[in-house]
């Protein structure tokens, strides 16, 4: 058995993946999707990105759809947050870096309020990439259950290992390995 696709069954393989995705929209994005107005500019790029899907193209889905909006995203925080390297990286990559915190919080601290402290955690690094302020948690707060107790409890090794997705994430798992 080889470990490597063919280019057809790589397509074959990408868009059965892709149709996984598109049918699995809930009800609520469905209807989102078929509220727009036939003649809307985003109706229009909806449905050349979902004619890719269907043509398992995974070019014309990046620059239909995922290339605009990357671009989009970037022109507002350049807008927002001029030379902000770190801020720009997690709010474009928040999925990407919330999941890795959440998953070091799962395993150091179990899943118990996992998502809250990931978010806690993520919320006081973006204000420290725009103001400054020290990342610190004071576990007489009320609010105490969404701050980490095991992992990530100090600023530096928040941002230390915001820094390793950062590296990571640009190609440097290599480095890594």
């Amino acid at each position: 058995m080889s470990d490597t696709f063919s280019e057809d069954e790589f397509q074959d393989v990408l868009g059965e993946v892709l149709q996984i995705i598109s049918k699995s929209m809930d009800d609520k994005n469905r209807h989102v999707l078929e509220s727009l107005p036939a003649d809307d500019p985003l109706r229009l790029q909806v449905n050349r990105a979902m004619a890719a899907i269907q043509e398992k193209n995974l070019d014309c889905f990046y620059f239909v759809w995922t290339y605009p909006h990357s671009k989009m995203t970037h022109a507002i925080l350049q807008k927002m947050l001029p030379e902000n390297d770190p801020a720009h990286f997690l709010l474009s990559q928040y999925q990407y870096v919330n999941a890795n915190f959440k998953s070091m919080i799962n395993h150091h601290e179990g899943m118990s309020c996992c998502a809250d402290k990931s978010r806690t955690i993520l919320s006081r690094l973006l204000r420290y990439f725009i103001s400054g302020e020290e990342i610190v948690f004071n576990m007489d707060d009320p609010y105490n259950f969404a701050y980490p107790e095991k992992v990530f409890t100090t600023h530096e090794s928040i941002v230390d290992f915001f820094e390793k997705l950062r590296f990571i994430y640009h190609g440097g798992l290599v480095d890594v390995l």
